[in-house]
């Protein structure tokens, strides 16, 4: 027989109400059938269900699942000695009610570890989807809950110590080989001397790394469609004004194929710069004249440039010069005529670089360094955050800040 795999709840529910969602919309598919329903209609109609029923399903799920994370947070404040805290469900009578009742009358006991209540225990942790084990002072098991039997994959004892189950303690946490991807173990300690316990929780994080593997996919498409369409669009409609006249004077072809240009390489442009955020190399700092280097970049921009402080300094020459290129771009577009000033020192074993121009200042500092937030007309918002992860690269950080007459950026690293 092929071994059958066991759901736990919270598929169980899922996958209930999803099939439950599912029957409910080919039955009203299959009752416009029945009233002969064009095909349009019927299309139509059956996207406007899927997205009310997977809405309504999200919702009766979450409904369902809320109870037990506040019964959770709820009992994690408790471990942690919060005993003013109290949980009330609208139901006076529910299980959930009984379930924080007992939660709370267990926190108010004082026993010793070695008289612990285990059917109070079991009543009130076994409930759980979360796999959970408390071991004593000496790492020897006290508790271990139904959904942890679940998952560990070997018999356990009463009084069994961790190391023979096949934890590992390292910096006061507990990790186990049945419990690594995908899920998200801790540890917490309750008490102190001979009554502190370890609390061994597991949490499975797949369904919401999957979620936000969707979402940033989503993200990505939704970005790079916006921007592909934004110059596609105009590029072919002035291929459309060369092809439709073949009479248009040879000045204005020329000006179109220079507007078809610049959209083609801003286009370009973009696809470049986001592709340098999610495959730039590891840095390999090495001292070098940072002073000429901001020097060279300033002169291929033809930017005015005052440069005071240290000299030499340990970076990642490429990286550094491209994390200079934009930030003396971004001065330059915000204002044509500015001049640049840069400081360089040593402080508290880090170096720290400022650079100063003459311009409008950041519009926003609180989002400037979000991918593709920028105010420019024509700006793609992702200089800064590539300036930020090259100094995250080197270890460091990047303030951006306004002074009196512009932009100032702050940059350290050891």
């Amino acid at each position: 027989m092929w071994p059958i795999k066991r759901l736990t709840q919270q598929r169980k529910v899922s996958a209930i109400i999803t099939l439950v969602m599912l029957l409910i919309g080919l039955l009203i598919v299959w009752v416009m059938k029945l009233h002969a329903f064009s095909a349009l209609t019927l299309a139509t109609a059956s996207l406007v269900m899927c997205y009310g029923l997977s809405w309504l399903g999200y919702r009766i799920y979450h409904f369902w699942q809320q109870p037990q994370l506040d019964l959770i947070a709820f009992c994690q404040t408790k471990i942690e000695g919060e005993s003013n805290i109290s949980l009330q469900f609208a139901n006076k009578t529910s299980l959930n009610q009984q379930l924080a009742d007992a939660i709370t009358s267990l926190s108010e006991q004082k026993q010793q570890p070695n008289t612990l209540n285990h059917a109070l225990w079991q009543q009130v942790f076994n409930l759980w989807s979360a796999p959970l084990a408390i071991f004593d002072q000496q790492l020897d098991l006290l508790f271990c809950n139904l959904a942890f039997k679940q998952h560990y994959k070997h018999p356990i004892l009463a009084k069994q110590n961790a190391d023979a189950l096949g934890f590992k303690h390292q910096q006061n946490q507990l990790s186990h080989p049945d419990f690594q991807t995908p899920w998200h173990c801790a540890t917490l300690l309750h008490g102190e001397g001979e009554q502190q316990l370890w609390i061994f929780t597991a949490t499975n994080i797949a369904m919401p790394l999957e979620q936000q593997r969707r979402q940033s996919q989503n993200d990505v498409i939704r970005i790079l469609s916006h921007e592909i369409r934004n110059s596609l669009t105009p590029i072919a409609s002035m291929s459309d004004t060369l092809l439709t006249a073949p009479d248009l004077p040879y000045a204005q072809q020329q000006e179109v194929l220079e507007r078809i240009k610049k959209r083609s390489e801003s286009l370009l442009d973009f696809i470049h710069s986001y592709a340098m955020l999610s495959h730039l190399p590891d840095a390999k700092p090495i001292r070098i004249n940072l002073a000429k280097l901001c020097e060279q970049q300033a002169a291929n921009l033809a930017i005015p440039l005052s440069y005071q402080g240290e000299h030499f300094a340990t970076v990642d020459p490429m990286l550094f010069e491209q994390l200079l290129i934009n930030l003396f771009k971004n001065a330059q577009q915000a204002n044509p005529n500015t001049q640049l000033s840069c400081h360089c020192y040593f402080q508290d074993q880090q170096y720290i670089l400022e650079i100063a121009d003459q311009g409008p200042g950041f519009a926003n500092l609180n989002n400037a360094l979000n991918p593709l937030f920028t105010t420019k007309v024509n700006g793609q918002g992702l200089g800064l955050t590539l300036c930020r992860d090259i100094m995250n690269l080197h270890q460091g950080n990047i303030v951006l800040s306004n002074h009196s007459t512009g932009a100032l950026v702050t940059l350290s690293w050891p």
